[in-house]
């Protein structure tokens, strides 16, 4: 069974979730929680992705 690579996601790429500065506080508190990998500031790579 082949696996889809996973892409890197910016907090950009989720504004139509909602409002820029909720988003922004959703993502921050799920990199401080360890529930999402922050790959640099910004940037976060989707849970499980590593996991093929």
């Amino acid at each position: 069974m082949e696996h889809a690579e996973a892409t890197p996601s910016r907090g950009d790429d989720l504004l139509h979730f909602g409002d820029g500065a909720a988003v922004v506080r959703s993502l921050s508190r799920l990199a401080r929680s360890d529930r999402l990998p922050r790959i640099r500031r910004g940037v976060y790579m989707p849970v499980g992705a590593a996991n093929p």
